[in-house]
């Protein structure tokens, strides 16, 4: 009877860890992001509680196919060597998915990108298709300006993974030509791009 209530009381604690999270992301800030992480592993250890109540071997084999092919998925969704780096698919943007993109970052080469920057003299107007917070991180003292109606800035980072969902049109890439490539183990992860009128 004592041990009942003792598994009773930490099932009811593990519960309480779930829930105060799970409320809090899910419908008071109703955009929880990569936050899940708070509550998805309470409620893993749950889902472990409830399989142990009512597992037999018929199915213990079908949650462990379940979980296989969900680990299969998660392999090929979010690690960048093993599939075709999700969303992208032929280097096409998927745009019907607005998503986190949760697992392993790619990396864009940024302290490169950074250094290029930091040899060059008169750097009049940054704009990249990669995140402006980032961006601007890596890039502080520079003027990280995006194009308006009758400007268009000196130079524009297109970064190949880039998790924004933004690619440049044609026409505002007729304005530029290739500079430089930066590339890491061997891949090309950004290239930086000048306006064609100043370039020397």
């Amino acid at each position: 009877m004592y041990k009942r209530n003792k598994i009773e009381a930490k099932l009811a604690a593990i519960l309480l860890w779930f829930l105060a999270p799970f409320i809090v992301f899910e419908f008071i800030f109703a955009n929880p992001g990569t936050h899940i992480i708070n509550y998805w592993i309470p409620l893993c250890i749950l889902a472990g509680f409830g399989v142990s109540e009512v597992a037999n071997k018929k199915l213990f084999y079908i949650l462990s196919a379940l979980l296989i092919a969900q680990f299969y998925i998660d392999i090929v969704t979010y690690t960048p060597f093993a599939g075709k780096g999700y969303p992208w698919s032929m280097e096409q943007v998927n745009k019907a998915y607005s998503l986190y993109l949760y697992g392993f970052p790619y990396n864009s080469g940024w302290r490169e990108l950074r250094d290029y920057f930091k040899s060059l003299s008169g750097v009049r107007g940054i704009y990249t298709n990669d995140n402006l917070v980032t961006t601007g991180y890596y890039l502080t003292g520079f003027d990280i300006t995006p194009p308006g109606s009758n400007y268009i800035p000196m130079y524009y980072v297109h970064v190949k993974n880039s998790f924004e969902f933004k690619q440049p049109d044609s026409e505002f890439m007729s304005n530029y030509t290739a500079v430089k490539e930066i590339t890491l183990s061997g891949e090309l992860v950004s290239t930086v791009y000048k306006k064609i009128s100043v370039v020397k």
